[in-house]
């Protein structure tokens, strides 16, 4: 009716004969006037060419990786003896499974939410996160050999060491996060190769130095990959990215993201619990883990209420349901209360979606901080809030003198250490991240990005033939399909008439 008032008034001289007539004109005139909506600019000419020197340094350093890490693994790698791999594999497989579908689908999936950069999410997670797995156990290898004095010639390569090579990958992820769309990639290849570096020196001085226990990588995940990636992000937040209208979301976006989320929470208690020492330590990991996940969730749905209009906002549900267990990445093997889980779940929840609330556009906009997956509120207060949870934790258990040897290394010390180890962590992300985002800048010389390239596929991908229906911008298209409507509408009203 609002379209054509005219074919649906009364008129007893109006036959279907008319109806069927004024119908094709409708489909005529909409064939004609369907390509007046201009294509995008950011697809109008071809940059392929401007892309050779930017593609060519990162094939050319990405191959010399490769082959680098081939080397080094067929001079200084073996395999175990046959009954340690059996122990191993079944004991630990199942773990590790659900770890990778963490790094790999879960960390993918979440940062998806950009309605125009699904491909560089997944695509990126892929490949730079099986390049710190390659790096790590080598580097790995090298942090046992100056702290435990081992001298062996050559490693048995265990699944063990691929365990710890995806939570290297996923502090890398989380770095990722915090400069999601604004990096070329040969500067992710840089970050994919300088980080692990800095990851395994902040673990040599918390784990082995320190002896601070850090089950699920509240410090050296969570806490080091956030605040490693907003230094990056301080080299990497130019004024011409902010207020991006590709910086949005779609329903299909939002989805996909969703998506991710659901399988981080599933697999998280696998996460936390993996490197227990033994069963009763990964029983307690995965129990309190689950127990602050279902606290965070809770809160997560009642705080987004009150601070958005009375409206769930997919946002924080997409990050702050998994904020419990990012606060248990510390601690989650203690034996405190369950209900302590429940509350800290519940803190860690409500701060996460205050911080996407209020947090992080102040961070934006004063300290020029564009932190484009709000990892601050997802991994790093939430790592903070289990910091301080391994502080007290270890505290209680010395005043009750309840010191397992296997939880509390350094004994009535232990609380001591925690805070050395917050502290160690802050100061060699920062810095790791403060370097490692100045060679990521000089980078930009091989190719520098101009407003249009941020937060979407074009640059770096070929596209599918239907991106042209995700890339018109929604305005634009409004605005079109608007003027469209009324020239048919008054065309056929006219003939009407």
């Amino acid at each position: 009716k609002n379209f054509f008032p005219s074919l649906c008034s009364v008129d007893t001289t109006f036959t279907m004969g008319k109806a069927e007539d004024q119908l094709k004109k409708f489909e005529n005139k909409l064939k004609s006037v369907v390509g007046k909506v201009p294509p995008p600019a950011s697809i109008a000419g071809d940059t392929s060419k401007s892309n050779t020197i930017e593609a060519l340094v990162f094939c050319v350093l990405f191959f010399a990786v490769q082959i680098a890490l081939v080397v080094l693994y067929t001079f200084f790698f073996t395999y175990t003896s046959t009954p340690e791999i059996a122990a191993s594999f079944t004991s630990t497989y199942d773990l590790f499974r659900d770890v990778n579908v963490m790094i790999f689908f879960g960390f993918g999936f979440l940062m998806t939410f950009l309605r125009r950069y699904g491909l560089s999410a997944v695509g990126y997670t892929l490949v730079i996160s099986s390049l710190a797995v390659q790096w790590s156990p080598i580097l790995q290898a090298i942090t046992e050999f100056i702290t435990l004095h081992e001298k062996v010639h050559q490693i048995e390569l265990d699944i063990t060491y691929l365990l710890e090579g995806l939570f290297c990958a996923g502090a890398v992820m989380i770095s990722y996060g915090a400069i999601l769309g604004k990096a070329t990639p040969l500067q992710l290849l840089i970050m994919g190769i300088l980080e692990p570096i800095f990851y395994w020196i902040n673990a040599c001085l918390c784990l082995y130095a320190f002896e601070a226990f850090d089950i699920g990588g509240g410090y050296t995940i969570h806490m080091f990959g956030c605040y490693f990636g907003l230094a990056v992000c301080c080299w990497l937040s130019p004024k011409n990215a902010k207020d991006h209208p590709d910086e949005t979301v779609s329903y299909s976006s939002d989805i996909f993201s969703l998506a991710g989320t659901l399988f981080l929470w599933i697999c998280w208690p696998s996460f936390n619990a993996a490197l227990g020492v033994d069963d009763a330590q990964k029983t307690r990991a995965a129990v309190n883990t689950f127990l602050s996940l279902t606290g965070s969730t809770v809160m997560t749905f009642v705080v987004t209420r009150f601070v958005t209009g009375w409206k769930f906002n997919p946002v924080h549900i997409q990050n702050s349901t998994l904020a419990g267990g990012v606060a248990m990445g510390i601690a989650a093997h203690l034996p405190i209360q369950p209900a302590t889980m429940f509350v800290v779940g519940m803190i860690a929840g409500t701060v996460s979606v205050l911080g996407y609330r209020y947090l992080s556009p102040l961070m934006a906009r004063y300290i020029r901080i564009h932190d484009v997956c709000g990892v601050h509120n997802l991994h790093g207060m939430p790592s903070i809030i289990g910091a301080l949870l391994g502080i007290i934790g270890s505290l209680f258990l010395v005043v009750r003198d309840n010191i397992d040897p296997d939880i509390m290394i350094d004994g009535k010390r232990q609380p001591l250490h925690q805070l050395i180890a917050l502290g160690i962590t802050l100061g060699v992300s920062i810095v790791g991240g403060a370097l490692t985002g100045g060679v990521m800048w000089v980078a930009q010389y091989a190719l520098t990005l101009n407003r249009e390239d941020y937060f979407n596929d074009l640059r770096f991908w070929h596209v599918a033939s239907d991106y042209d229906d995700v890339v018109v911008d929604p305005a634009a298209a409004a605005a079109g399909s608007t003027d469209i409507t009324e020239e048919i509408t008054d065309d056929i009203d006219t003939d009407q008439m």
